[in-house]
């Protein structure tokens, strides 16, 4: 069964609102003001930069992600992996600074995960835990990784297996195993 998935807006307004502020900061002072050319040249890099990261904003709202047992789509315009095309899996967590400093055990988790799949037909698909379905996206790529028989690097490992994914070679050598392809991924 086929299902979409898409960024819920609320989740990406913090990053529309950053995008704004930084162009606003950037973009006001170099048409308003008489700055030296090393500087222009500085504030010029913020607009260019805080414009890329809107524009991006902006096509996450749009962007649409179709999984079905088939393969996993992104839309618009990135393409559709089959499963059994998936070369390597890449999952990445990023804490926010505060959460670092924390200790261990305490609170709930304020970072993101990023999934990137990379397909043997140059297909590349990256998506982030606010997308809503994040986690019946990595159950599907840990089984789509076990059937593949993917060596995944021991972040990927450790990333799945903070999910409830663990993926992992069993003691006998062979191709890897997920021990827990029915656990989720909590907070995402």
């Amino acid at each position: 069964m086929a299902v979409t998935y898409r960024y819920p807006v609320a989740s990406l307004v913090p990053d529309g609102i950053r995008a704004l502020v930084g162009l606003v900061v950037t973009g006001v002072p170099l048409a308003a003001l008489s700055v030296s050319p090393w500087f222009g040249m500085v504030l010029g890099a913020g607009v260019a930069l805080f414009g890329v990261f809107g524009v991006l904003t902006a096509l996450r709202v749009r962007t649409r992600v179709r999984v079905d047992d088939e393969g996993i789509g992104v839309s618009p315009g990135r393409g559709r992996l089959g499963w059994s095309r998936v070369a390597r899996v890449k999952l990445r967590y990023f804490a926010v600074r505060r959460e670092r400093e924390r200790k261990r055990g305490e609170g709930g988790s304020r970072g993101w995960m990023q999934l990137v799949l990379k397909g043997d037909d140059r297909v590349v698909v990256r998506i982030d835990s606010r997308l809503d379905g994040f986690d019946d996206v990595l159950r599907r790529t840990a089984a789509a990784a076990v059937r593949r028989g993917l060596d995944l690097d021991p972040v990927t490992r450790a990333n799945f297996e903070a999910a409830g994914l663990a993926v992992a070679s069993p003691p006998d050598g062979g191709s890897p195993a997920a021990r827990n392809p029915e656990g989720g991924f909590p907070d995402g």
